[in-house]
């Protein structure tokens, strides 16, 4: 795959709740999340599905401008996270965890979810020099179910995680040198109701 252009994406709706008194550093995240992981193979490759067997193969219908395969998911997340540095408020008399107030945390976690749908899309321009695209949805090659674990450090709003997929992505239709995932990133943006 061309590293730096595969890419995933993921919205989380979950609710925190504090484990413990109200001074307690522990928090639970868990929720529903929509995920869609973008893999893009090394031009001049693309996903070909053929007799049930997923596999990479050289593009040869004209000049390849993008080739992709989307995988969209539905997933349970499940996170513990631990406040290095607790800073407090008080209250009627009383000190309760402040988590608007910057400070460093842990976490770590798991997630378990459904493929709800594999598409590859291809856009070229053909021998005659013409813009073309076509997409299609992948029947096999794809495991329906995923489930993984993650580890986070953060500060403030801002996490970096490492999450590794313990199920491979790709099932044992699909002809590809690496099925497991591993991702590294950045949760920028939460909103609060």
């Amino acid at each position: 795959m061309r590293i730096g252009n595969s890419h995933s994406v993921e919205v989380q709706f979950r609710k925190d709740k504090q484990l413990g008194s109200f001074t307690s550093p522990w928090i639970l995240r868990y929720g529903l999340a929509y995920r869609t992981d973008t893999y893009m193979p090394k031009r001049p490759e693309v996903f070909v599905q053929e007799n049930s067997q997923l596999f990479l193969d050289a593009f040869e219908e004209g000049r390849l401008k993008r080739s992709k395969l989307r995988n969209v998911y539905l997933t349970l997340p499940i996170e513990f996270q631990f406040y290095l540095n607790p800073k407090y408020t008080e209250y009627d008399g009383k000190q309760y965890l402040d988590v608007r107030k910057k400070m460093w945390k842990i976490g770590a976690g798991a997630y378990a979810g459904i493929n709800t749908r594999s598409i590859v899309k291809v856009k070229y321009y053909n021998e005659n020099d013409n813009f073309k695209k076509y997409d299609y949805t992948l029947d096999d090659g794809v495991n329906a179910f995923l489930f993984g674990g993650k580890f986070s450090l953060g500060y403030g709003g801002v996490n970096l995680f490492i999450k590794k997929d313990f199920t491979p992505i790709f099932n044992n239709k699909a002809n590809l040198p690496n099925k497991n995932g591993i991702q590294i990133g950045i949760e920028i943006a939460n909103i609060d109701f």
